[in-house]
C-alpha cells in the first residue's frame, strides 16, 4: 500500500515566482547565448568588411604618399623640370627669385620679371591642349586647401604650370612641367612671393613699381 503524502499549500505569490523562475532564465544562463550571438555579429561584420580593408590597403600602397607642406622654400631655387615654349617639352632648370622666373627653354632662355606676367595657371596635363584649367595658381596655392588639396585631387598625370607673359603687342605662355608631387609642392612654395608680386602689380601697378629693387 502506498502512503500517500499529503498536499502542502502554497501561497500564489510564491507559484508565480517559481514558474517565473522556471520560464526566465537567470544571468548566469543567459550570458552564454549572449556572447555567442556577440561573436557571431563580431564574426559577421569582420567577413563583411574584410574586402573593404583589403582594398584601402592595396590603394595605400599603390597611391605615393602627400609630401607635407613646407612655409617657404629658400630662395633662388634651381630645380629640374619639363619646359615648353611652343615646341616640345624638354629637360630644363628654371631659377625661382622672389620677383623673377628665367628657364632655358627649348627654343631660346628665358627671364621673366613680375611686371611681364600676366597671370599663372596650374594645368592637369591629362587634358589635351591644357584646356582643363584647375584655377589660378594664387587660388590654389593661397586657398583654404592649398597645393597639397590639387595633390590629394591628382591621381595620374603631370601638373603644368603655365606662365602667360607679354612679348610686344602678344601674350605668349610658357610651361613648366613636374612628374612627382615633391618636386610641384617645392616649386609652389618657391613661387609664394613672385605671385604675391604679380598680384601686387595687377591691383597697383604704379605702386608695384616704384617698389620693386
Amino acid at each position: 500500500m502506498q502512503s500517500i503524502k499529503p498536499m502542502q499549500w502554497m501561497h500564489p505569490r510564491m507559484n508565480e515566482q517559481s514558474a517565473f523562475r522556471q520560464t526566465i532564465p537567470g544571468k548566469a544562463s543567459e550570458s552564454r547565448p549572449r556572447s555567442i550571438a556577440a561573436a557571431v555579429a563580431i564574426a559577421t561584420l569582420t567577413a563583411i568588411n574584410a574586402p573593404f580593408a583589403l582594398q584601402a590597403q592595396a590603394v595605400e600602397r599603390n597611391t605615393p604618399p602627400v609630401p607635407s607642406s613646407s612655409a617657404s622654400e629658400s630662395l633662388p631655387l634651381r630645380i629640374e623640370a619639363l619646359c615648353s615654349l611652343y615646341s616640345k617639352y624638354e629637360v630644363c632648370h628654371p631659377v625661382v627669385k622672389e620677383k623673377s622666373i628665367s628657364a632655358n627653354f627649348p627654343t631660346e632662355f628665358l627671364q621673366l620679371s613680375a611686371e611681364d606676367i600676366i597671370e599663372v595657371n596650374i594645368y592637369d596635363a591629362r587634358r589635351t591642349e591644357f584646356n582643363y584649367i584647375l584655377g589660378s595658381a594664387s587660388t590654389i596655392i593661397f586657398g583654404p586647401y592649398g597645393l597639397l588639396g590639387l595633390l590629394a585631387m591628382r591621381r595620374i598625370g603631370d601638373v603644368d604650370f603655365g606662365f602667360t607673359y607679354r612679348d610686344g603687342a602678344k601674350k605668349r605662355t610658357a610651361f613648366i612641367r613636374f612628374k612627382n608631387n615633391r618636386s610641384v609642392e617645392r616649386f609652389g612654395n618657391a613661387i609664394k612671393p613672385l605671385l604675391k608680386a604679380i598680384d601686387a602689380q595687377r591691383v597697383n601697378p604704379s605702386k608695384a613699381s616704384s617698389a620693386a629693387p
